[in-house]
């Protein structure tokens, strides 16, 4: 399922409460939106108005959605090992 579909199933419900700089420490390439939900789930822990996901998979639809968006299985794996090895600070950070 693509960003785009998500959104239309609901998961956009709740998209003002949070912020996003995009695609943090790497470039913003034709994938900023695949970005923008992977810190949605992060920054929700994976709670969604219509699932509720693990962190895993919230790295692997980053990974998915950043090869649907036209980039390499090379850059797709080099920015899904970033988030798997760095995300926990981001993912068990208390919430304000």
């Amino acid at each position: 399922m693509t960003y785009s579909q998500r959104v239309e199933k609901g998961l956009a419900l709740l998209l003002g409460t949070f912020k996003s700089d995009g695609c943090t420490g790497i470039p913003d390439g034709d994938y900023r939106d695949c970005c923008h939900e992977h810190d949605y789930y992060y920054q929700h822990r994976g709670r969604c108005p219509t699932e509720k996901i693990s962190r895993a998979e919230a790295d692997r639809r980053l990974r998915a959605c950043i090869r649907d968006n036209g980039e390499d299985a090379l850059w797709a794996g080099i920015v899904y090992f970033g988030v798997r090895i760095f995300g926990w600070l981001w993912w068990y950070r208390p919430k304000r």
